[in-house]
C-alpha cells in the first residue's frame, strides 16, 4: 500500500491538477444553475406567484401518500377551471386576488402541470404495470404450448418484474428528471482523467526514471501495478466527487424531495427493469459510471505506456475518447463501449433482455460484464507492454 500511496501523491496531488478539479467543479455548478434556469417549471425561490402557489399547495396539501381525499380535493378545484379554460374558454383574463396565481388560467396550468398530470400518472401506474404483467402471462401460455423455452422464460421474467408495481406516494420529480438527464459533469470527469492519467507512464520515460525503476528493488511489476491501482483510486474518487456535487447542486436549485419514491415514478423510467428508489438509483448509476470511467482510464493508461513523450498520448487519448462517443451515438446495440455505462440512463429506462444460453438476461448485466472484460483486457495488456519495456531496457531480473 505504501507504493500505491506514493504513486497517488506523485501523480495526483499536484497543484495544477487540484486547481483544474476545483475549476471544473465551479464550472459544473454554474452549468447546473444555468440548466435550472432554463428547464425548471416551478422555481424553488418562489419569486413568482405561479411557483409560490405550487410549493405552498405541495407542502401543505398534496405531498406524500396519495389518497382518495386528496384526489377529490384537487378535482374540486381543478374541474371548474378545466371547464372554463379548456372546454368553454370563458375564463376571466383580469387579475383575480382570490385565485392562487392571480389569474384563472394560471391556476389551471399550475394545477394541471404540477398536480393533475403527475398524480394521474402515479395513480394509474398500477393498472398499466398489471396490464404488462397479464400480457406477459398470456405470452407464457402461448410459448409454453409451442415449446419455445426462451420466450417462455422471457415472458415469465417480465411478468414477475411488473406484477405488483404501484406508486403510493406523490412527490415533485423535477429534480430527478433533470439530474438523471444531466451529462456535462461526465464530460468534465473525462477531461480530468485524460489530464491526470496520460503522464502516469510517459512522465518517467521523459525523465528516464523508468531506467532506474526497472532495476530497483521495488521497480518493475510492483511499480506498474501500483500506478494502475493509484489510477483506479483517482478515477473512483473524482467520480464520487462530481456525483456528490451534482446531487447537492440539483437539490439546492430544484428542491430535495421524494428520495424514497420509486424510480418508475418518473415517466421516463416507466418501463425500467429496476425496482428501486430514487436514492438507490443515484448510487447504482454512480457505480456503473465508475466502471465505465475505469474502462476509459485503462485505455489511456495503455496509450501512456506506449510513448516516451506526452503530446502524442494526449492527442490519441482525445481521439479515442471522441471515437467511443461517436460509436455510442451510432450503435444500435450495446456491447463493449464504456460510454454505455458512463451515460447509463438508456440502459435502465427500458426492460431489454438478451439471450445467453437460452436464458433471458437483462441487457444492462451483459453490458456491465462486457465493459468489465474490456477493462481487464486493457489493464493486462498495459502490464504486458510495461513488462516488455522493462526487458528491453535491461530491467529483467
Amino acid at each position: 500500500m505504501k507504493i500505491i500511496g506514493y504513486e497517488i501523491r506523485k501523480n495526483y496531488l499536484k497543484r495544477y491538477l487540484i486547481v483544474i478539479i476545483f475549476a471544473f467543479t465551479l464550472v459544473n455548478v454554474i452549468s447546473i444553475y444555468g440548466y435550472y434556469e432554463t428547464s425548471h417549471v416551478f422555481s424553488t425561490e418562489k419569486d413568482d406567484s405561479w411557483s409560490k402557489a405550487f410549493w405552498d399547495l405541495y407542502e401543505e396539501n398534496y405531498k406524500g401518500e396519495i389518497t382518495i381525499e386528496k384526489i377529490n380535493r384537487l378535482m374540486e378545484i381543478y374541474s371548474p377551471l378545466y371547464q372554463a379554460c379548456v372546454v368553454e374558454r370563458t375564463f376571466n383574463t383580469e387579475y383575480d386576488p382570490d385565485t392562487f396565481t392571480g389569474y384563472e388560467f394560471g391556476d389551471y396550468r399550475m394545477l394541471d402541470l404540477g398536480f393533475v398530470r403527475p398524480m394521474e400518472y402515479a395513480y394509474t401506474y398500477r393498472e398499466k404495470a398489471l396490464e404488462i404483467a397479464n400480457n406477459a402471462k398470456q405470452n407464457m401460455i402461448f410459448f409454453s404450448s409451442i415449446d419455445n423455452v426462451y420466450q417462455y422464460r422471457s415472458s415469465l421474467k417480465i411478468a414477475s418484474l411488473y406484477e405488483g408495481r404501484q406508486i403510493n406516494n406523490f412527490y415533485n420529480t423535477e429534480m430527478y428528471d433533470n439530474l438523471f438527464s444531466y451529462d456535462f459533469s461526465s464530460f468534465l470527469i473525462l477531461l480530468t482523467v485524460i489530464v491526470a492519467i496520460v503522464p502516469v507512464f510517459v512522465a518517467e520515460k521523459e525523465t528516464e526514471m523508468n531506467l532506474i525503476l526497472s532495476i530497483s528493488k521495488k521497480g518493475g511489476k510492483k511499480t506498474v501495478r501500483a500506478k494502475i491501482a493509484s489510477a483506479c483510486f483517482f478515477v473512483t474518487g473524482i467520480c464520487i466527487w462530481f456525483t456528490i456535487t451534482d446531487f447537492f447542486a440539483f437539490a439546492a436549485f430544484f428542491g430535495l424531495t421524494g428520495l424514497t419514491n420509486n424510480l418508475y415514478a418518473l415517466r421516463d423510467f416507466m418501463l425500467t427493469p429496476l425496482d428501486i428508489t430514487m436514492w438507490e438509483y443515484i448510487i447504482v448509476s454512480a457505480g456503473v459510471k465508475i466502471l465505465g470511467m475505469q474502462a476509459v482510464s485503462a485505455v489511456i493508461l495503455f496509450i501512456s505506456s506506449l510513448f516516451k513523450k506526452a503530446l502524442l498520448p494526449y492527442v490519441i487519448s482525445l481521439g479515442a475518447l471522441f471515437s467511443m462517443m461517436l460509436a455510442d451515438e451510432l450503435a444500435t446495440t450495446k456491447h463493449f463501449n464504456p460510454f454505455d455505462l458512463i451515460v447509463n440512463r438508456e440502459l435502465f429506462r427500458h426492460t431489454n433482455l438478451i439471450r445467453i444460453m437460452d436464458f433471458p438476461v437483462h441487457e444492462y448485466v451483459g453490458v456491465i460484464l462486457s465493459v468489465a472484460l474490456f477493462f481487464g483486457v486493457f489493464i493486462l495488456t498495459t502490464i504486458r507492454v510495461n513488462k516488455n519495456n522493462a526487458w528491453l531496457t535491461g530491467g529483467r531480473r
